[in-house]
């Protein structure tokens, strides 16, 4: 079985090529000068997958001429499995996207295998989440269809993919993000709460709901509001889908603008716990998330906008050029994402000074985000 990835220079379909290679001969098509055209790559592929990006819109939908470019070029003489797996807007796959294939003059689900397979990886562990995925969805419409997929993803993947329509794969892509989004905004809200009641610590709090499993650990824990190039991106584009739908989006945008606020929640904890006359803060982390080098809507970088403060990570721009430089400048420091050598603030002399620990990890050792004030 040939296996051609469209987009397969890029970040999630270079992954993607590398393990699918392990078990299929695979080709790759790109607009990258060293790649070959799609019409090339296609010619003699039993399976394409388009994997291409589909950048946001000032809407919030997901643009996606990239899609419809690539998908005018595959070659389509004779029958062959079309895989989407880009992300794309509710309706988007059996709409522009089909259209775009059908102009050679064959037809989606009878000429050629059409199906919608999105991708479900978190930034940091793309080749893991790739090679032994939690699921698969798969929105197709033939039992043809259904057969090519299974089989070409229980030896790539060792899954089974859960099938269900076109449409109801693409909701299940951005509705995916949105309802984990919701999850974390809940769990922060309680520990705001904690926060601001005596005695209360949001760990035990959380720890116990999420003993439910109804609810469950997972992403059920204080700490920064999400950021980075996916979360809050699919909540705009899930309300833009809602407002298409006159649907009125109600919860996803009080999540968003929840997940706004609390960065001014706490900037103003910070300043509350510092009563210097001329406070001097610092932040320590400025990626979205642990273990991986993207700022993209970091929520340190925003905290440290509002208190105008200083920062520090060692694999993005900062204004120190080092962690002890950072705690030596500062009367009040908010660790808000970890780093490797953060641990160095066990062993540095930080008498008089106010340390926020955002995340909760080194304990009791310093301020922890949660606990109320009778317990800090």
């Amino acid at each position: 079985m040939n296996v051609t990835v469209v987009g397969g220079m890029g970040k999630l379909g270079s992954v993607m090529a590398q393990h699918i290679g392990r078990s299929y001969p695979v080709r790759i098509a790109d607009v990258a000068p060293e790649c070959k055209s799609t019409a090339e790559t296609t010619k003699d592929a039993d399976i394409v997958i388009v994997i291409v990006n589909t950048p946001s819109l000032p809407d919030g939908s997901y643009d996606i001429a990239n899609v419809v470019a690539a998908c005018s070029e595959i070659d389509l003489s004779c029958w062959r499995m079309v895989i989407i797996s880009s992300t794309v807007n509710p309706g988007d796959t059996e709409g522009p996207i089909r259209a775009a294939l059908e102009q050679s003059g064959m037809y989606a689900h009878a000429d050629f295998g059409f199906a919608y397979v999105p991708e479900f990886v978190r930034q940091g562990n793309v080749q893991e989440d790739f090679a032994h995925p939690e699921f698969i969805v798969a929105g197709c419409a033939t039992e043809l269809e259904r057969s090519h997929l299974e089989s070409f993803y229980r030896w790539a993947c060792w899954t089974k993919p859960t099938f269900m329509s076109i449409p109801s794969a693409e909701i299940a892509k951005i509705g995916l993000n949105t309802a984990i989004t919701s999850k974390l905004a809940k769990a922060n809200e309680i520990a705001w709460l904690c926060q601001r009641t005596d005695g209360a610590d949001a760990e035990d709090v959380l720890n116990a709901i999420g003993q439910d499993s109804r609810i469950g650990p997972r992403y059920f824990k204080a700490g920064p509001p999400y950021g980075g190039p996916c979360f809050p991106r699919d909540d705009l584009a899930f309300s833009n889908a809602l407002q298409q739908a006159n649907v009125a989006p109600v919860m996803t945008e009080s999540v968003a603008c929840w997940n706004r606020s609390q960065m001014i929640h706490m900037a103003q904890l910070v300043r509350e716990a510092d009563l210097c006359q001329y406070q001097r803060f610092g932040v320590a982390g400025l990626s979205f998330k642990p273990g991986v080098v993207d700022g993209t809507e970091s929520p340190g970088a925003r905290l440290a906008e509002l208190l105008n403060a200083e920062t520090y990570d060692p694999n993005l721009y900062s204004t120190c050029e080092t962690f002890e430089e950072l705690i030596e400048q500062c009367d009040s420091v908010v660790l808000a994402m970890p780093f490797e050598g953060m641990d160095a603030i066990l062993y540095m002399d930080t008498t008089g000074k106010t340390i926020w620990d955002w995340w909760g990890i080194y304990g009791d050792r310093f301020n922890r985000f949660g606990k109320g004030p009778e317990l800090c």
